[in-house]
């Protein structure tokens, strides 16, 4: 049985119950409670618990209507009491001689319209409770609706976001590789394109809607500068500076490889200088790590002075997935340094 029907059938016990012990509580505090009389509310009470059942099994029918159904409802709930009303004074007129014999029977008339004015007050109970349980059950189920499809929207645009790593990361590699093979460096292009297959099949094995841990997610990293290494050679160091505690981290997959594509695409390939590109991770206040990316050079200064050009997908990438993961708890900062540049990414942890 389902919450709502669940709760309706509790309504209904427990309007009946409360009426019967009103209605025997006077016979006791009058003094013509009975044996008989306690039969005849039992068997009166029964029919009301019986009726709303069948109330309830049209109001769970007639959900088609929408608009005219607790209408609908409303008026079948009067018939019910008009049927109640009349069947109880006959049935109280059955019993009259053995409930109060020193005392004539109050006529049919007057019989009935106590009846109504009473059950009138139960059976309206009834249909504003359920219209209550019911209209708060369709809330719940539109707002678990609403949460479902905002986690589905949720899902499909980070996945898309997460499909956009790869081209753009491909397209970066491939122009690493190029760059080997127009130099007449074919040994290293070649060392470079097994390279390349190798983080591109770990990186189709991974699963966009799940998390990485910091530790994988460097792994990965270091594999495509490996990548970079071959082709920038002594132009290019990298270190990594990561507690240990921190390794656990997890992450969204690839958060990190835009960075290391800004750093090499806006350092090494601007610049005559070797670079330094270092990745520091550390826990901040409580509840909170920042990862770092810096690229720095002496010779920074003689930078080509045009901007490098690329479509910036890469940090708005990043910034994204952030605020869909996260919300504002996630973030990126970015700064222009005298000698580089720098790119932090402050995100939770527990």
């Amino acid at each position: 049985m389902t919450t709502p029907k669940r709760n309706i059938v509790l309504l209904n016990l427990v309007l009946w119950t409360a009426t019967f012990a009103t209605f025997t509580g006077q016979g006791f505090v009058m003094g013509y409670m009975s044996v008989h009389l306690g039969v005849y509310s039992i068997l009166s009470l029964l029919f009301g618990f019986c009726g709303c059942l069948a109330l309830h099994a049209l109001i769970d029918h007639l959900k088609a209507l929408d608009r005219w159904r607790w209408l609908v409802i409303s008026v079948a709930a009067i018939g019910m009491m008009l049927i109640h009303s009349v069947l109880d004074v006959v049935l109280q007129q059955l019993l009259w001689p053995l409930i109060m014999p020193s005392i004539k029977a109050p006529p049919l008339t007057m019989g009935v319209v106590t009846n109504i004015l009473s059950l009138t007050q139960v059976y309206m109970l009834f249909i504003v409770g359920a219209a209550l349980i019911y209209s708060n059950a369709t809330l719940r189920q539109k707002d678990q609706v609403l949460a479902r499809s905002q986690a589905a929207a949720q899902e499909a645009q980070l996945a898309a976001l997460r499909f956009q790593i790869n081209p753009h990361f491909l397209f970066n590699a491939l122009n690493a590789v190029t760059s080997l093979i127009s130099s007449g460096r074919n040994a290293e292009a070649e060392r470079a394109s097994t390279t390349l297959a190798d983080f591109m099949r770990a990186s189709l094995e991974i699963d966009p809607s799940m998390l990485v841990t910091l530790g994988q997610e460097i792994d990965a990293v270091a594999t495509y500068m490996d990548i970079e290494q071959i082709r920038f050679g002594d132009r290019l160091s990298v270190f990594f500076d990561v507690p240990e505690d921190l390794l656990s981290l997890t992450i969204p997959p690839l958060l990190l490889q835009p960075l290391f594509e800004n750093a090499v695409k806006h350092g090494l390939a601007r610049s005559i200088d070797p670079v330094t590109i270092r990745l520091k991770a550390e826990r901040l206040e409580a509840g909170v790590a920042s990862i770092t990316v810096v690229n720095e050079a002496q010779g920074l200064a003689r930078l080509d002075a045009r901007p490098a050009q690329g479509t910036g997908t890469g940090l708005a990438n990043i910034r994204s997935r952030l605020a869909g993961l996260y919300g504002d708890a996630g973030r990126l900062e970015t700064q222009v340094m005298g000698n580089g540049f720098s790119a932090s990414i402050f995100l939770p942890v527990s």
